[in-house]
């Protein structure tokens, strides 16, 4: 939020929150509900994020 207002803008990263939270309680759900030897230690997922250029990178 206050990346926008700053002068000059700032850039910044979008993380997506609420889809690495969903993506997170759906990985603890599986975990909970599976057998142990059927769900792997750990599992790596990627969220896609969002760069958001503002005037503090764009070129001029």
């Amino acid at each position: 939020m206050w990346s926008k207002r700053l002068t000059p803008s700032l850039s910044t990263v979008s993380q997506h929150a609420p889809e690495i939270g969903e993506k997170a309680a759906t990985l603890l759900i599986d975990r909970l509900t599976s057998k142990p030897e059927e769900f792997p230690t750990y599992k790596t997922v990627v969220i896609k994020t969002e760069l958001r250029q503002r005037d503090s990178t764009r070129k001029l």
